[in-house]
């Protein structure tokens, strides 16, 4: 006859410690993307040659893009971190 195995149950996991460790994560992305839009900016405006106009113009408008998407996934981080402790 086969014995049956006991099956392992799954720890209960904290969801208030784990939207804070996200929301220090994603803080911590959109500074660092939000840093590197302004630089990317400033060197556009910046720049004389049309080859580099072109690529920081474009690489600004990739970091704004990722910047702006950090900061709604804070805002929904936060969104859910305020609906946890009602």
């Amino acid at each position: 006859m086969a014995k049956k195995r006991a099956k392992k149950r799954a720890k209960p996991r904290k969801t208030i410690s784990s939207v804070k460790k996200r929301i220090e994560l994603a803080w911590k992305n959109l500074l660092f993307f939000a840093v590197l839009f302004v630089l990317s900016y400033v060197l556009y405006s910046v720049s004389s040659n049309p080859l580099l106009l072109n690529m920081f113009g474009i690489l600004s408008i990739v970091l704004g893009v990722v910047a702006v998407a950090f900061l709604l996934s804070v805002l929904v981080l936060l969104f859910l971190k305020g609906m946890n402790k009602k």
